[in-house]
């Protein structure tokens, strides 16, 4: 689905696949469909993720951890952000500011965890807050950015 809307947001069928973009489809065009596939969605969610390949991207990150199946010589794996803002060059742990959605209240909080994970079946949210209790945390902002610091490898 992700593709076919990036088609026809750049002018092409996407029927047509990529031949279409690479030989009708101008760089501004491009760069149209981006902000028509990408501005749209929620802070805090992503419109698009790793592609499972098969080749260069065998599965998600995830469960290439959880099945062990990860590079056994690495003992410690660091990334760094150049995101611009000042607060993020004094204190990178601080990145998922620019990622987390802003919410005040418990029920915004549910509400984001229901839709993120698609209605996900009952125990999750009890899950969720068994392990993110709201009572551990000064306000919903703070508890939802560690949330989505401890649930998202990208």
């Amino acid at each position: 689905m992700q593709f076919q809307n990036f088609s026809r947001a750049a002018g092409c069928n996407p029927d047509e696949g990529l031949a279409c973009l690479r030989v009708n489809a101008s760089e501004s065009d491009l760069k149209a469909a981006n902000n028509a596939t990408v501005y749209p969605t929620p802070k805090g969610k992503f419109q698009y993720g790793p592609a499972i390949d098969h080749t260069f991207i065998s599965d998600l990150p995830g469960v290439r951890l959880l099945n062990g199946s990860i590079y056994p010589d690495i003992d410690i794996m660091v990334g760094h952000n150049g995101f611009p803002l000042i607060l993020l060059l004094i204190n990178s742990s601080n990145e998922g500011v620019a990622f987390t959605p802003l919410i005040a209240l418990r029920s915004q909080f549910d509400e984001w965890v229901r839709d993120t994970f698609l209605n996900p079946p009952e125990p999750f949210p009890q899950q969720v807050d068994d392990m993110y209790p709201s009572s551990n945390y000064s306000d919903q902002f703070l508890r939802l950015k560690t949330l989505l610091a401890g649930i998202f490898l990208a």
